[in-house]
């Protein structure tokens, strides 16, 4: 299959199109225009980024119809979709206080309005959104076990004594199973 088939097939899916010539139509071109581009496998970029210009609410990822792969840009608009409970590319334009303009452009080069999604967290009503989670799809990084540990000591010490018991052979518990499967694990 061929570098342009290949394209077209992912953007045909992601619109759920089945033909060629419609797909040359939402890309403002000849279906003879389009055919003659395929025949020498030579994608109308230019013109996927002028519809994803034209029509920024298709929210099409044009790192992820050109090589398969999702873009870095997209990676971070779906953790914050997911964490905030924004449900679409208009709702993350809005509360980032940016131009739809700025929103697509930033899609096109592959690189998420750092700046505004900083300032849209440390908004009073997003502190509990995890900016390192939303920007690298980590959850903790080994220099935050430190805080969280002293974090879950805080709270332990509020616990009576025989709370604090039960909750310690828990994590006993936890910690011997967690052995026992990496033991497992190294025998395979």
């Amino acid at each position: 299959m061929s570098l342009f088939d290949q394209i077209l097939n992912r953007l045909k899916i992601f619109l759920n199109i089945e033909k060629d010539s419609d797909i040359a139509q939402l890309l403002g071109m000849a279906q003879s225009t389009f055919a003659s581009r395929k025949q020498r496998n030579s994608f109308p970029e230019e013109n996927l980024k002028e519809l994803i210009r034209r029509e920024p609410w298709r929210e099409i990822d044009y790192q992820f119809i050109m090589t398969g792969k999702l873009s870095t840009f997209e990676e971070i608009n779906r953790r914050l979709k997911k964490v905030s409970g924004l449900a679409n590319d208009l709702d993350v334009i809005r509360a980032l206080d940016i131009t739809g303009d700025e929103f697509v452009q930033a899609r096109l080069d592959n690189l998420f309005p750092i700046p505004a999604l900083y300032n849209y967290i440390n908004n009073s009503t997003h502190k509990k959104i995890n900016l390192d989670y939303v920007i690298s799809g980590k959850t903790a990084t080994v220099e935050q076990y430190g805080v969280h540990l002293i974090e879950m000591l805080e709270k332990l010490a509020t616990l009576s004594t025989e709370e604090q018991l039960n909750i310690i052979q828990q994590v006993n518990n936890l910690y011997a199973l967690h052995s026992i499967v990496n033991a497992s694990k190294t025998t395979n």
